[in-house]
């Protein structure tokens, strides 16, 4: 049955695969990809576009990425809109002659 999930996508490189993790280097202001990593299912480095049988889909990666990219983005809106408040609430003190 998984194997026959795994035939629905045509792109079935290591990039793609849950058992994939990114190599990184520290660069002047930013880490930068590289194009290889390590496979936990091999335990080896290997290029991000080669091919095994090994390879699944990597839903629960991406899954992950987007719950967490969606708590930050709440909390950043949580917090811009106490600053909003701050800010209405000192305009309105210091300026009355508008309300």
């Amino acid at each position: 049955m998984e194997e026959e999930q795994t035939k629905e996508y045509k792109c079935k490189n290591c990039f793609a695969c849950q058992f994939y993790d990114e190599y990184y280097i520290k660069g002047y202001t930013r880490f930068e990809k590289q194009d290889m990593g390590y496979c936990r299912k091999l335990e080896k480095t290997v290029d991000k576009h080669e091919t095994c049988d090994c390879w699944r889909f990597a839903q629960l990666k991406r899954n992950l990425r987007k719950r967490t990219v969606s708590a930050q983005i709440h909390k950043m809106i949580v917090k811009l809109n106490d600053i909003h408040q701050i800010l209405l609430e000192y305009f309105k003190e210091t300026h009355t002659d508008f309300f």
